[in-house]
């Protein structure tokens, strides 16, 4: 449900997998990521571009906390530093 004054839900699929630096060295977690958002009112120019690449920058700093072995514990920090679990 939204409100009237809320503009629809977007959506970016990122295709690509993503490398996050884990704190295990020389090891990576590979992550997809499928991203939903509300935009603000006003609205700027490649906004998409701003919200994936803050998203990536925010797993990254989360990734970095946990070992390799630890993966599943990772995604969900991830998820629920992000958005839903």
């Amino acid at each position: 449900m939204r409100w009237f004054w809320q503009r629809r839900a977007r959506t970016i699929h990122c295709a690509q997998p993503r490398m996050l630096r884990c704190a295990t060295p020389g090891i990576n977690f590979e992550a997809t990521f499928t991203i939903e958002w509300r935009p603000a009112l006003r609205t700027r120019p490649n906004l998409e571009d701003l919200v994936l690449s803050q998203t990536l920058a925010r797993a990254r700093e989360v990734a970095q906390l946990f070992p390799a072995v630890e993966v599943r514990t990772a995604q969900d920090t991830i998820n629920a530093e992000l958005g839903a679990p």
